[in-house]
């Protein structure tokens, strides 16, 4: 309802037209797939490909450039608005379905993947190919960029500090020696993160984190908020996401 007040209002296009700075979105996925097959255990975090499409064409056309994790780790300065499009999980229907998507508008995502999943050690939903196994992850290394969601997919933050550290260096280990590439980004699960996780990860030598918060980027910084795309019910939903919605909601909550 809060999106609608802000597109119908206009502020939203006022703000993008003519107050919007350079600056930085990390949008984050989880299953892509077509609506006649999104009846799944886990719908909830299903965009159809229909939606997922026109969001991408829809951020193409409004200027911005796609941005793959290591450019992202590379940039020197925001100067102009980026995209870094990733999904979460692991999930397998990225390869079915997102990343033909991805191929047609010569976008490189990033999927963050959750170790006990690909290794097939736990399935949360318990149906088969759900998740990418390690063969998926070679086989699209041209394609994609992987890197970590921990191991277990537990919220950090109510962890002790010895199994977030578990958390945060073994998917390292096993990704790096499935792959061979380098592991430098994490995606916290659930957005579960405080000032001490945060340190922890940057002594682990992370050089990207994300799901620190929601909203744009504005900074140049290694903790990066996102912009969740579930139960969203159409392209002007992901419109004022994109803009101005976590501003007027993160001064809300200072107020």
């Amino acid at each position: 309802m809060f999106e609608k007040i802000i597109y119908y209002s206009g502020i939203n296009y006022l703000y993008k037209k003519l107050f919007q700075r350079p600056h930085i979105i990390c949008v984050g996925y989880h299953s892509v797939r077509p609506e006649a097959l999104a009846e799944v255990p886990y719908s909830h975090l299903v965009v159809n490909t229909r939606d997922f499409e026109n969001q991408l064409e829809y951020l193409k056309n409004s200027g911005y450039k796609f941005i793959s994790i290591k450019d992202l780790k590379s940039l020197k300065r925001i100067d102009d608005k980026y995209i870094l499009v990733y999904f979460d999980d692991g999930f397998k229907d990225v390869v079915d379905y997102a990343l033909p998507i991805l191929k047609k508008y010569e976008i490189r995502g990033t999927v963050f993947v959750v170790t006990d999943y690909t290794s097939g050690k736990s399935n949360p939903w318990n149906e088969k190919n759900t998740f990418m196994t390690w063969g998926d992850i070679r086989e699209n290394l041209n394609n994609l960029d992987f890197q970590s969601h921990t191991v277990s997919h537990r919220k950090l933050s109510k962890l002790d500090e010895e199994d977030i550290m578990k958390e945060l260096t073994l998917p390292r280990e096993v990704i790096m020696k499935e792959t061979g590439e380098e592991v430098f980004a994490i995606s916290y699960p659930h957005s579960s993160f405080n000032k001490r996780i945060q340190e922890l990860a940057i002594e682990q030598d992370y050089d990207i984190t994300i799901g620190n918060g929601r909203g744009l980027n504005f900074d140049l910084g290694k903790h990066l908020k996102k912009i969740p795309t579930s139960k969203m019910s159409n392209i002007n939903d992901f419109k004022v996401r994109t803009g101005i919605l976590y501003l007027l909601n993160n001064t809300i909550k200072r107020k």
